[in-house]
């Protein structure tokens, strides 16, 4: 389950990367505590919940390569822990057009009923109306809107901005983000209320 969406993104300081997925691991590694994780056996998730216990101050970022969802399934469960530990369980959840991408978006939502879904619609494979499978879904409706979920788009931004330019955070927030009496973004609330530094913004 990729990404904590705590209606905004805070400081990530342990991240959790699957071996078939080791590059993650690999780029991440000299910015943040990252550990390789073994989500296709109960073992795993069990030390994922250990991570979340020990970790608490912390967002704890999932990163898994998009395959099956039978781990979820079978091993789901041993998520509900996080509640009992005060942490809250979201998902980032980066969909395309095609049939199975709802389906295993259905399934997960349904494996860890308590989860925060967002769902991101990757602009890379068109627009927002292409995406009809899972706009007209009740996936969409019960799953993820109708448990307080989002649904946004991310634009295909390697065709709009210089490399450069690309965002490296997205945050998704509820509400307005803070101006100035002018009226523009006042970059120094933002900044506070992220908790990151100069750099960032």
């Amino acid at each position: 389950t990729p990404g904590s969406v705590h209606h905004c993104i805070w400081s990530v300081i342990a991240r959790v990367a699957g071996p078939s997925n080791p590059d993650v691991a690999k780029v991440y590694s000299s910015v943040v505590r990252t550990e390789l994780i073994n989500l296709d056996e109960a073992d795993g998730w069990i030390h994922l919940v250990s991570v979340c216990d020990t970790s608490r101050e912390t967002t704890v970022v999932v990163n898994t390569a998009a395959r099956n969802n039978d781990p979820v399934t079978r091993f789901g469960e041993t998520l509900g822990s996080l509640e009992e530990l005060g942490r809250e369980l979201v998902a980032l959840w980066v969909i395309n057009r095609q049939r199975d991408s709802v389906e295993l978006l259905k399934q997960f939502a349904e494996a860890v009923p308590r989860a925060l879904v967002h769902v991101v619609r990757n602009g890379h494979w068109g627009a927002e109306a292409k995406f009809e499978l899972f706009n007209e879904s009740n996936v969409r409706r019960e799953l993820v809107e109708g448990r307080g979920g989002k649904s946004v788009t991310l634009p295909d931004l390697a065709d709009r901005v210089a490399d450069y330019k690309r965002p490296r955070r997205i945050v998704l927030c509820d509400g307005a983000l803070p101006r100035t009496a002018m009226g523009k973004l006042d970059k120094e609330a933002l900044r506070k209320m992220l908790g990151v530094d100069e750099k960032a913004i």
